[in-house]
């Protein structure tokens, strides 16, 4: 039995459009999601789910430099919110891909990055001038031709990538596990001027020196 019904994934790739491609592809994902509570925006497509104290929206793009037949990219984009926080200027918005993708690489040498596709490649580069070894896990990937196989690591991706912490967040050791896996990026994007992060750790989880913890970078 084929891993979808939707015709347009089934065809040969070439004989398709890239938005055609694009649009299935995040059509089949708001099917899935959509039947363990997140709801489905198709138009702009957006994936949105509000548990406990807070709320996850997981949107995907695309980009200008497809090629029919060759490459389809999918961006996955997630932005984490605290609706306690909404009044404040950014929404009780909390963080975004940053924080959620780049973590801190254990490696001696800190111009070490060290990169792994969502497709689970993964490779190594030298960054000059670099504030410490980093693991960045890519929120791209390539669509065209997409497999069951395939389509199944993305849901792996999102799962432990993203969906994880919606309810980690929620938890003294699951804030504790965020900011111990913190690298300079992620430490850096939650204490911009944009994150309400720090106040909602410190209004939740006093007991947390949370503060003291991102200062270390």
């Amino acid at each position: 039995m084929s891993w979808t019904t939707n015709t347009v994934l089934l065809k040969d790739p070439a004989t398709v459009s890239c938005k055609e491609i694009f649009q299935a592809v995040c059509d089949e994902l708001g099917h899935y999601y959509s039947k363990i509570g997140f709801k489905y925006a198709a138009s702009r497509p957006k994936l949105a789910i509000a548990r406990g104290k807070l709320k996850l929206d997981i949107r995907f793009y695309s980009s200008h430099s497809n090629m029919p037949g060759e490459y389809v990219n999918l961006e996955i984009l997630a932005e984490f919110y605290a609706p306690e926080l909404k009044q404040t200027r950014t929404k009780g918005f909390l963080f975004g891909h940053t924080a959620l993708f780049y973590l801190k690489n254990d490696n001696d040498n800190p111009q070490i990055r060290k990169g792994i596709s969502i497709f689970g490649e993964e490779r190594e580069a030298i960054v000059e001038n670099s504030q410490g070894s980093e693991l960045i896990y890519s929120n791209n990937c390539n669509i065209a031709g997409l497999t069951g196989d395939r389509f199944s690591k993305i849901v792996a991706f999102i799962d432990s990538k993203i969906i994880y912490w919606l309810d980690q967040l929620q938890t003294e050791d699951g804030i504790t596990a965020f900011l111990e896996q913190a690298g300079f990026s992620r430490a850096k994007s939650l204490v911009d001027t944009n994150s309400n992060f720090v106040a909602y750790v410190e209004a939740n989880f006093p007991t947390i020196e949370v503060e003291n913890a991102l200062q270390n970078f």
